[in-house]
C-alpha cells in the first residue's frame, strides 16, 4: 500500500482483499459532520480504534479504549476541524490519542489540516505517547488544546509526542497542553 502511493497508483486502484492481510481501523467515520461517538467501551480492535477522517464537528466522549498490539492507538483524529474529546480513558499498544492529517505525497494532494482539537478530561493509562502529533503530518496541525487530564500510568511512555520526518511535510503550531 505504501509503495502504491509512492508510485502515485490512483487510490481508486488500490484494491485489497483476502489474504493480503491489512488490519482494519475499527471504527472510521469519514467525511462527514456533526459525529457523536459517545458511552463506548471498545476492546481489542486490530488497528486504529477510533479513526474521524476528513471530518467536521467530531465528539467522542465518554469512551473506553482497551487494546494491544502493533498500531492500535485509541483515537486518531485525521484531517478533521473542530474535535472535542472528553471524559475518555485509553489504554493501548501505541498512542493513546494521534492526532494526523495525511501522510506522504498522498496527504500533501490531499491537504487537509486537522485543527482546532480540544481534549479534556482523559486519562491515559498504557500507550507510547498521551497526545501525540503525527507520525502522519502532510497537511498540518494546528490549534490543538489539553487540559486537566490524567498521564500518571508507569506503563505510559510520554504525555506528549511530536512525530514526523523530513520526507512528510506539513506543520505542527499552537499546542498547549
Amino acid at each position: 500500500l505504501v509503495e502504491m502511493g509512492k508510485q502515485g497508483v490512483p487510490v481508486e486502484q488500490r484494491v485489497f482483499g483476502g489474504g493480503h492481510h491489512l488490519r482494519p481501523n475499527f471504527i472510521e467515520p469519514a467525511r462527514c459532520r456533526n459525529v457523536l461517538i459517545e458511552g463506548v467501551h471498545i476492546t481489542n480492535s486490530p488497528m486504529w480504534v477510533l479513526h474521524p477522517l476528513y471530518s467536521t464537528n467530531v465528539t467522542v466522549r465518554n469512551v473506553t479504549v482497551e487494546t494491544k498490539g502493533p498500531n492500535t492507538d485509541g483515537c486518531d483524529p485525521d484531517s478533521c476541524t473542530d474535535v472535542l474529546i472528553q471524559n475518555c480513558s485509553f489504554s493501548d499498544g501505541d498512542d493513546c490519542i494521534a492526532i494526523k492529517s495525511g501522510r506522504d505525497a498522498d496527504g500533501r494532494r490531499v491537504n487537509i489540516p486537522c485543527q482546532n482539537l480540544v481534549i479534556r478530561d482523559c486519562v491515559f493509562k498504557e500507550g507510547h505517547g498521551g497526545v501525540a502529533m503525527g507520525s502522519e503530518t502532510s497537511g498540518g496541525i494546528r490549534n490543538v488544546f489539553a487540559e486537566n487530564c490524567r498521564f500518571d500510568s508507569s506503563d505510559l511512555d510520554a504525555a506528549m509526542r511530536f512525530k514526523t520526518n523530513p520526507a512528510r511535510g506539513g506543520f505542527i503550531e499552537n499546542v498547549y497542553l
